[in-house]
């Protein structure tokens, strides 16, 4: 097997990439059943797996530990103006190209009119949180922005290490005051697009990524700090979440399986270091470097687009489960291919604007990208 490169954490690679797997599982087994009817009336599928896929939703909540994660990791390795510009070339590109794909399906398939479609494809391409977008998976995005800008502003203020573990701490600290006051009753259980944005609501994942990679150079009591209360939230809103989504989709259901799989998702992350090893032995760096990387565009992607082809598959008279699982696999390799031969060259042609409006070169981002459900 090839060897990792050193900046390829390949425990990241894999549980990002077995997270997004989680989502398309929910969107596709649990909750595409549910709303079938309002796209196709005489389609029925499936909901046989919904017992064990409804749980999927919980490869969100990761993805924000792994950019937290990832996050801490870029932070360290300089300052605001390269920080930023190594995010947007690896969030743009691909968010572009997956968003004018999905207006494409969207457009071919009649479920919108064009004005809509292009609406929507417009608010992608600038990343406007308030607005739908071309794919509704895109709701993250807002947050990873607002994440990478609180972030970059501390790298700005000539923070490092110190201003990132102070991020994580304070987003541990707001979240778990959101989420017991919920919790106790004290504050209505509301969903807001500002909360989301201000990192109220989700604030505690990232913080718990952050608290995952600088608990590595040592344990400090800030550190331990922000480990315990962001999992204090974490699990608050998990919980909640739970109730919310087993509601919506009519199953008898409790938290213990989303509960169950974060914290898997949590302790492979941790062990990171002690995976390298194995995975490398095992699978490979090459094939897990494809994986992680197609992560983004696959969840991108997966949702509006893969519902048009699964109502046509099976209105086509091929079987539920087929049509979900063959779905899902033609989602991957579109994804694969945007990675290796679309986004490429897409990102050149970025790194080449920003460079000039800038007026000075910078280096090629060798960095481990960072995880979006919005990774």
């Amino acid at each position: 097997m090839s060897q990792p490169r050193s900046d390829q954490i390949l425990a990241i690679d894999a549980v990002r990439f077995l997270c997004a797997l989680l989502v398309v599982a929910h969107h596709y087994a649990a909750m595409l059943p549910i709303v079938a009817p309002m796209w196709a009336g005489e389609v029925a599928l499936p909901r046989d797996w919904a017992g064990w896929s409804w749980a999927g939703w919980i490869g969100v909540e990761l993805f924000f530990v792994v950019s937290g994660y990832v996050i801490a990791i870029s932070a360290e390795q300089g300052a605001a103006g390269s920080f930023l510009r190594r995010r947007a070339l690896r969030l743009v590109p691909a968010a572009w190209l997956c968003a004018s794909i999905t207006s494409v399906v969207a457009l071919a398939a009649g479920i919108f009119a064009w004005p809509v479609v292009l609406a929507r494809w417009s608010a992608s391409i600038v990343f406007d949180p308030f607005v739908k977008q071309a794919d509704p998976s895109s709701w993250t995005l807002g947050i990873e922005v607002s994440f990478y800008g609180l972030v970059a502003l501390a790298l700005y203020c000539g923070g490092r290490r110190r201003a990132v573990e102070a991020i994580g701490a304070g987003l541990a600290i707001i979240s778990a005051v959101w989420w017991l006051s919920r919790a106790t009753g004290l504050v209505p259980a509301v969903e807001s697009k500002m909360l989301d944005l201000l990192l109220v609501t989700h604030g505690a994942f990232f913080a718990i990524g952050i608290a995952l990679w600088t608990i590595r150079a040592g344990i400090t009591p800030l550190r331990m700090l922000t480990l315990g209360v962001g999992l204090v939230a974490g699990t608050i809103e998990i919980v909640s979440q739970a109730h919310f989504m087993a509601t919506g989709l009519t199953l008898p259901a409790g938290p213990a399986l989303p509960l169950g799989i974060f914290a898997a998702g949590v302790c492979a992350i941790a062990a990171a270091g002690a995976l390298q090893a194995p995975l490398a032995r095992w699978i490979g760096s090459g094939p897990l470097k494809i994986a992680g990387l197609a992560t983004y565009p696959l969840y991108l992607i997966h949702q509006q687009a893969g519902f048009v082809v699964i109502l046509w598959l099976t209105q086509h008279g091929v079987e539920g489960h087929l049509a979900m699982l063959g779905t899902a696999a033609l989602a991957l390799c579109v994804a694969i291919a945007i990675v290796r031969w679309a986004e490429p060259p897409l990102r050149r042609w970025l790194a080449a604007r920003i460079d000039a409006l800038s007026r000075r070169g910078s280096g090629r981002d060798t960095l481990p990208s960072a995880s979006l459900p919005a990774g």
